[in-house]
């Protein structure tokens, strides 16, 4: 069996990641407190470094079941839910998602005139962790608790032009182990490429998801082969007492997914179209 280490980590040059999210779910903090004090905890994340805020809708809780999308009926004499704040820092690269029991951060590709290239899963862990220091210090100087996780997820999507491998026709060129060569002619040729492919990791506390989707960009409508890594699980942890086991969980979900997207892509897009180090 491969053994995963930071020593032996791929590394691209020019890598098809758009999309990096590392979340923590936490136990839940009261609605309208969250509300009240959210001006408290975006000063405690940087106002300068995040000036800008919105709000949008919030997303579910999060779980390790078989389907996800699941919704449930709460009895309540009040059903007022705190919605999901969004910060995004000054460059534009990150946005911190923090609603009343998650908080994620997300680096994203944007297209400005410096670039926004990809530059490494430490920038992305350094911006991750300051926001849970700066949300533990909020539940321990307002909530007057520590800050309970109960599940960690962290997410690469990539997205790669079917142009990049000659297209979907020559899909092996991009992922070896696909290949329509023994589908039949009278079949027609494919224009679409989705998978799903789901195991457990983490001696089975955590899931672990690549998928593949086909779409398309929608400027210029070129065909679009997204893939995802995700590793997500449930824990329990308490961020002052366990930030150490926080970091591992996430330096091992991280060498899983850079391991498992160099070894089911190509050595041709390794080195044409990424430049791997």
């Amino acid at each position: 069996m491969k053994i995963l280490s930071k020593n032996n980590r791929p590394k691209f040059k020019t890598p098809p990641v758009i999309e990096v999210s590392a979340t923590a779910q936490f136990s839940e903090l009261d609605n309208k407190s969250f509300l009240t004090d959210l001006d408290k905890i975006w000063e405690e994340l940087g106002k300068e470094k995040y000036p800008t805020i919105e709000f949008k809708n919030r997303r579910g809780k999060l779980s390790n079941s078989k389907n996800d999308m699941q919704f449930s009926i709460k009895q309540s004499d009040d059903n007022f839910d705190a919605p999901c704040v969004w910060l995004t820092s000054k460059d534009l690269y990150f946005v911190v998602q923090i609603q009343p029991n998650r908080l994620s951060v997300n680096w994203r590709k944007v297209q400005t005139d410096d670039g926004s290239d990809y530059s490494s899963y430490e920038i992305v862990w350094e911006q991750f962790l300051n926001a849970l220091n700066a949300l533990s210090n909020f539940t321990k100087k307002y909530c007057k608790s520590s800050l309970e996780i109960d599940f960690l997820e962290l997410a690469y999507i990539n997205v790669i032009n079917f142009n990049d491998f000659g297209g979907v026709e020559n899909i092996q060129q991009c992922i070896p182990s696909i290949t329509y060569k023994n589908i039949p002619d009278y079949l027609g040729q494919p224009n679409t490429v989705n998978f799903l492919w789901e195991t457990l990791a983490d001696k089975g506390a955590s899931k672990f998801i690549i998928q593949g989707l086909t779409g398309a960009d929608s400027n210029t409508g070129e065909n679009l082969l997204r893939l995802d890594f995700i590793q997500k699980g449930g824990v329990d942890f308490i961020f002052d007492n366990d930030a150490d086991k926080i970091h591992t969980w996430f330096n091992d979900a991280h060498l899983r997914i850079v391991n498992a997207f160099k070894d089911i892509t190509s050595k041709y897009m390794h080195t044409e179209k990424w430049g791997i180090k």
